[in-house]
């Protein structure tokens, strides 16, 4: 895409306009905007970037020097269904869009280059084959893309076929700011080596966060506790949840059966969101040894076991839904559900669709006080960085992705996080320090993020678990010896094992 100077100019008059809108929509609800921007919290995701430089809002730069030029076009790969979280079109009415849209802009500007965006379907169940064919093939003729950002899962599948550099070791990837998750390097990250990064905020990683929203009209109307006073008491655990919610199931269709018309305390949905619970009650599939090295957890029958007898005991009750199908949606804007653990992309569907109701969000229940903190998972369907093997420059696209994930943290953040979600549209000023709570105890796993490499995936394992077609005793004899291979296999992608 070339961009003209007119297209610049008027690209940044309609983002002033938009940040007026944005402004006065905040402030519209007693709000400071200018008092979400804080400098010195990382989010989780960081100790703060080596040279603590800011820009005049307070927000920390990034360290590419001003006289790096690229002077040259810059072909980006990218997962089609995610464009317009990654390459929305120009401008559009959509204060969001316009912020990813801008950040393009401002890259181009800093780096002197052309950034070309490939489009390439990148569905994971029906398309990824092609997708990584492209990549090997593209690499193979001297043709190779200078960067690829997809879906989380490719990079762990396209190291395996040896098709990835290390962006661990790079002159511009400052893997010490705040745009890159701590939580993430401590899992992917071994002996400097990391073949794929996810920004802390980008639009897809902010999306998928899970938390737990709830009706405050259902809460009051039975009765119940304030979940926000919960979690300010350190007392939002999952019995305790599950003891507030206690016989609050309706047979609204009078059939004498538990079904997804019926009225229920809490609902969720299966495969990723059981893998949301796992997590957020302080289970792992993996953990780190006294070397650094990621090691398994699975193999652990009695740990593994306690967890699924845990949900399976509460989701056999009549007051907790586990769908199948989305019905879990309907449910809850339907006003049949008082608490709905979902992913924070439920606020836009919300916007989306209109629809106003009194809800709250807090983080997934702990599994017990004790725990140290909340724990949240992020989905899969966020989006990776990744630089192709034969890439023309890899010095040069660590420059373009540090600068892409700085401008996110100074451009697309404030807008979709601070300046629309958190405070133009909560319906209580109480969210905002909730969304930060989500934000600063976000998670990762080693094994979740090279699901792709084992014969049965973790999460796929958990889940049979907890529909009762197996034990988890079972389940780990018939996928143990093939995890722990796989797993083994990893490792050597690193040097280690």
């Amino acid at each position: 895409m070339k961009t003209t100077v007119w297209v610049r100019l008027i690209c940044a008059l309609l983002m002033l306009c938009m940040m007026t809108s944005v402004i006065v929509g905040c402030q519209t609800q007693g709000e400071d905007p200018q008092n979400t921007k804080d400098p010195s919290q990382t989010n989780g995701t960081g100790d703060g970037a080596t040279d603590a430089r800011t820009d005049e809002d307070g927000y920390l730069l990034d360290n590419i020097p001003d006289d790096l030029k690229l002077n040259r076009e810059i072909k980006i790969l990218f997962s089609q269904h995610m464009k317009n979280d990654i390459a929305p079109e120009e401008t559009s009415d959509n204060v969001v869009e316009n912020a990813i849209y801008r950040r393009w802009v401002t890259v181009e500007e800093r780096l002197g280059a052309e950034l070309t965006w490939v489009p390439k379907d990148g569905q994971w169940n029906n398309a990824r084959t092609e997708f990584f064919k492209l990549v090997e093939t593209t690499s193979t003729t001297g043709d190779a893309f200078d960067a690829i950002i997809a879906y989380n899962l490719f990079p762990g599948a396209l190291t395996q076929q040896g098709l990835l550099q290390n962006l661990g070791d790079t002159d511009y990837i400052d893997l010490t700011a705040p745009w890159w998750p701590d939580a993430f390097l401590d899992e992917v990250m071994i002996n400097d080596v990391v073949y794929g990064l996810v920004e802390n905020s980008a639009k897809t990683t902010m999306n998928h966060l899970h938390g737990t929203f709830f009706n405050n009209d259902l809460i009051e109307a039975h009765n119940m506790r304030d979940p926000y006073e919960m979690v300010a008491a350190n007392e939002w655990t999952f019995d305790n949840m599950m003891a507030m919610i206690k016989d609050s199931w309706q047979d609204l269709n009078s059939n004498g059966i538990k079904d997804d018309s019926d009225f229920f305390g809490v609902v969720t949905g299966t495969e990723a969101k059981i893998e949301t619970w796992f997590f957020a009650m302080g289970y792992r599939y993996s953990q780190r040894n006294t070397d650094g090295v990621p090691e398994l957890l699975m193999g652990n029958s009695s740990k593994m076991t306690e967890w699924i007898d845990r949900f399976n005991v509460a989701t056999d009750t009549n007051d907790f839904l586990l769908y199948d199908t989305k019905g879990h949606t309907k449910a809850f804007f339907e006003e049949r559900a008082i608490l709905y653990t979902t992913s924070l992309v439920m606020v836009n569907t919300m916007i989306s669709q209109g629809l106003e109701m009194n809800y709250g969000v807090v983080p997934v229940p702990k599994g017990s006080e004790d725990q140290e903190k909340y724990i949240s998972n992020v989905a899969n369907h966020h989006a990776a960085w990744m630089v192709p093997i034969e890439a023309e420059d890899l010095q040069e696209s660590s420059a373009l992705i540090e600068c892409m994930a700085s401008e996110s943290y100074r451009q697309i953040a404030p807008v979709y996080f601070d300046a629309c979600v958190k405070l133009r549209y909560a319906p209580d000023e109480r969210l905002a320090d909730m969304y930060d709570l989500i934000r600063d105890t976000i998670t990762f796993d080693f094994c979740q993020i090279y699901s792709f490499v084992f014969t049965v995936d973790p999460r796929k394992m958990i889940t049979n678990c907890t529909k009762g077609t197996t034990q988890w005793a079972s389940q780990w004899a018939s996928s143990g010896a093939a995890t722990e291979t796989a797993f083994q296999q990893i490792l050597t992608l690193y040097g280690v094992g």
